[in-house]
């Protein structure tokens, strides 16, 4: 099966170096056998890295989530060292969820409060910031939604109230299973590397990361 003009399925891959009718016997072996002796398979994975990092990764972090039984998903995070990168992987991780056909919720956080974020899902009313998180919860547990939060390290406030809300939204979905809820949606965030050592301590066990 052909995912697109660049990449193609572990599946097609494995018949490409096994045959057809490659099985889970053949899946098995390749997966533990040394790295070292698979130079094939690290120059598959060199080149999807190279022109198709943000849709491997967005695919592995979904796959993560939605297909591996009990656990908890994770949130990704991008990593930006400047304002053009920060677009070009705004605009690489969008085409990414166009690819997997996933709908998506995008949000600059830049110089705005918290109870701003609410424009992004509803009109504007002069929300409590409670009553704006428990919107985003509500889109988080009920909706198929990727949201996407670029900048919350650049949220008006104090550098403590910026890593609480960012760990706010992760524990949505972290915490999930306490609801008997097994979230659909997904949270990416795009930001600085300065924001996520800041926050280390707090979120970084709950992410997969794109540097």
């Amino acid at each position: 099966m052909i995912l697109d003009n660049n990449a193609i399925s572990f599946q097609e891959y494995l018949e490409k170096k096994y045959g057809k009718g490659a099985n889970r016997d053949i899946l098995s072996g390749v997966l533990t056998k040394d790295l070292r002796e698979q130079a094939d398979f690290i120059n598959w994975y060199l080149l999807h890295n190279n022109i198709n990092k943000h849709k491997l990764f967005v695919h592995a972090l979904f796959h993560e989530n939605h297909s591996v039984q009990y656990k908890n998903p994770n949130s990704g995070y991008v990593i930006y060292y400047s304002d053009e990168h920060l677009e070009s992987s705004s605009n690489d991780i969008v085409k990414a969820l166009e690819w997997m056909g996933r709908d998506y919720i995008l949000i600059d956080a830049a110089n705005k409060t918290f109870k701003q974020l609410e424009e992004y899902l509803l009109p504007f009313h002069s929300r409590t910031k409670y009553e704006v998180f428990k919107e985003f919860e509500n889109m988080l547990l009920n909706s198929d939604k990727v949201l996407i939060l670029k900048n919350i390290s650049k949220l008006k406030g104090s550098k403590d109230a910026k890593i609480k809300n960012a760990r706010s939204f992760i524990k949505v979905l972290d915490d999930a299973h306490f609801k008997n809820i097994t979230p659909k949606a997904d949270i990416i965030f795009i930001d600085t590397a300065r924001f996520l050592e800041d926050a280390w301590d707090n979120i970084g066990i709950y992410l997969n990361i794109l540097g």
